[in-house]
């Protein structure tokens, strides 16, 4: 199972293609990303508030259980 540092290790791998046309500002990086994700869903019928839920919850579980583990909830 991959830990949240390997998610976030991901990210950075996609955020830096993304920096190659919206520059290294970390948020226009997000939201060009973000906008991309949400033309595909809309492309390929996938509802995108749903997943978008559905991984809020999912990260702020796998944020919580590090969290414990590192000792400490946040």
């Amino acid at each position: 199972m991959p830990t949240v540092a390997d998610h976030i290790a991901r990210i950075d791998q996609v955020a830096e293609l993304y920096e190659a046309s919206s520059g290294n500002d970390p948020n226009e990086v997000m939201t060009d990303l973000l906008s991309d994700m949400l033309l595909w869903c809309m492309a390929n019928d996938v509802d995108f508030q749903k997943v978008l839920r559905l991984g809020r919850m999912n990260a702020r579980a796998e944020w919580n259980e590090a969290a414990q583990w590192a000792g400490g909830a946040r």
